[in-house]
């Protein structure tokens, strides 16, 4: 499997095809940029040591002048597309010249800082001009004349704007996550800037004109209808520990006022804990219990402090209502994974930064919109979602003409002409591992 294969998370693609690359002589008319362009990619696709930080992609792009022998690459649609998303593309001179400036600061002495404890404004320590100093050199802070060691109003607004693209709390507080991205190197800013810009790229040349994209790591969802953005909006994902899988899937359905049957390691898991805690959770949370037979039982009746996983042929069902973990809408996936979008009830979770809460699910910000948004449109017969969009059954399921495209993906950085780099904490540590 190519490594971009899992960074795009299109199953069964690689970025390029050898054959596509590897048969003769450089074609004539490809400009210098499609031919930087192929060249990194089959750079990419061909070299294992692209994840390793000895390697610098980043370099290899900028130090490439069109002389290399490429070989004939030929008349594909795919090599096409490719060349012509990069090309089209509206940020690619601001990434180039951020990869430029990365590229310079590479000869900068980049120390680690250590934590110190009690930074706070109008408060002074040696430690703080070195902080100004690489706030300068990041593009956060205005060059100034000293970089003196107090901690002013000009720092505090630098280090929220640094927080904010880099996809922290915004406070001004110099604690351990932010020390964490003020140390990362200029090398693996590069590093990642240039893989993540690749991928959408790659990305861009193989979007249908339909499609729900799920960025993982900025906790984002995007949908394409006719090839426009008609809805963007934020999500929650799965913690480390239970990952959102990276797919290439589809929307076949959407079913509102849905009931939640809670997988049994989420019972083991989260449940029963609760249950345990407090005998009417259960009940208040509107969960109904069934034995093996099927036949319901009373939650109240049941002893939850002495039942084991070997009890638990049981089967948990939340019914649906303002207490549902699925909301009011849940679009079913096509997968083996039972991974699926869905409304939410705790919606203060989408005020925070990061937001790696859920168990694998996707949660979406405005799902009902989202929901409206594909009802409208010509996934879905008219007069079938307007009944269902209005019932109050339970389980309302409505089957979408055309299953709608959707991909989950983990990219971490982008740039935006007229702005500084954005920087995700690399939550799965996909860029470690």
């Amino acid at each position: 499997m190519c490594p971009l294969q899992l960074r795009f998370a299109l199953a069964g693609l690689c970025i390029l095809s050898q054959s596509a690359l590897l048969v003769a002589q450089a074609n004539e008319s490809l400009t210098t940029e499609q031919q930087r362009l192929v060249m990194t990619s089959a750079w990419q696709n061909l070299n294992e040591p692209l994840y390793d930080s000895n390697f610098s992609i980043a370099e290899f792009w900028q130090s490439f002048d069109g002389q290399l022998m490429l070989p004939e690459l030929s008349h594909s649609a795919e090599v096409a597309n490719i060349a012509d998303a990069f090309l089209n593309d509206p940020n690619r001179n601001a990434v180039v010249n951020r990869l430029q400036h990365l590229n310079r600061l590479s000869d900068e002495d980049w120390p680690e800082l250590a934590f110190v404890a009690n930074h706070r404004l109008h408060s002074r320590h040696s430690q703080i001009s070195l902080i100004k100093q690489r706030l300068v050199l990041l593009g956060d802070l205005a060059q100034q004349d000293e970089l003196n060691d107090l901690y002013d109003d000009a720092l505090l607004s630098a280090l929220k704007g640094f927080q904010q693209r880099h996809g922290l709390v915004s406070d001004g507080v110099i604690g351990h996550q932010t020390l964490a991205q003020l140390n990362r190197s200029p090398n693996e800013r590069r590093q990642r800037l240039a893989r993540d810009y690749l991928s959408r790229i790659y990305l861009q040349a193989h979007l249908p004109a339909n499609y729900v994209l799920v960025n993982i790591a900025d906790y984002s969802i995007a949908l394409s209808l006719e090839g426009e953005i008609k809805f963007q909006g934020k999500t929650v994902v799965g913690k480390p520990q239970r990952p959102t899988p990276l797919m290439q899937t589809s929307i076949k359905s959407l079913i509102y006022n849905p009931t939640w049957t809670v997988p049994g390691k989420l019972v083991s898991r989260d449940i029963l804990p609760k249950a345990m805690q407090d005998n009417r959770y259960l009940e208040q949370q509107g969960f109904q219990i069934r034995d093996a037979k099927g036949n319901l039982l009373e939650s109240s009746a049941i002893d939850w402090t002495d039942v084991t996983d070997l009890d638990l042929p049981l089967r948990f069902t939340q019914q649906p209502g303002p207490n549902n973990a699925l909301g009011k809408v849940k679009f079913f996936l096509n997968n083996e994974r039972a991974i699926y979008l869905h409304d939410t009830p705790n919606q203060h979770h989408f005020k925070h930064p990061q937001r790696a809460y859920s168990s694998g699910c996707v949660r979406v910000e405005n799902a009902q919109q989202l929901a409206s948004i594909i009802g409208a449109s010509d996934f879905v017969n008219a007069a079938e979602y307007s009944e269902v969009h209005h019932s109050d059954k339970a389980n309302h399921w409505l089957a979408l003409s055309t299953p709608l495209p959707l991909y989950t993906v983990y990219l971490t950085s982008s740039v935006e002409r007229g702005s500084l780099p954005r920087f995700q904490p690399d939550i799965y540590n996909f860029y470690t591992n």
